[in-house]
């Protein structure tokens, strides 16, 4: 299985130097007890200043780098085809029952 990384814009635009993204400035729009918005001002490999919103949890340790997991867990069955696991969970931003490989934060364990 291949994996194609495409970047719109790279066929009609001319070509620039490429210049190693980096992030410029992080500000916060708004904060809760879990998350937070921030607006990230960016320069991309191009070399062009972009804006992206992020959403960004809170109550992540400082001194780690990935909060969350996935995971596809496969049911192995000895008389019967094997099964994908998925979750079945009301998600309220989209007003109804999603299914979701079962995933988690980091940390969310005392």
């Amino acid at each position: 299985l291949g994996v194609c990384l495409l970047s719109p814009g790279r066929m009609s635009s001319p070509k620039k130097e490429a210049v190693e993204p980096h992030v410029v400035k992080e500000e916060v729009i708004a904060a809760g007890k879990w998350v937070k918005l921030e607006k990230t001002t960016y320069v991309d490999p191009s070399g062009t200043t972009r804006i992206w919103e992020t959403a960004k949890r809170t109550t992540r340790p400082s001194n780690t780098a990935a909060d969350g997991v996935g995971i596809i867990a496969l049911l192995k069955r000895t008389l019967h085809k094997d099964c994908v696991v998925l979750v079945k969970q009301f998600r309220p931003p989209m007003g109804c029952h999603t299914l979701e490989f079962p995933a988690g934060m980091g940390g969310d364990i005392p």
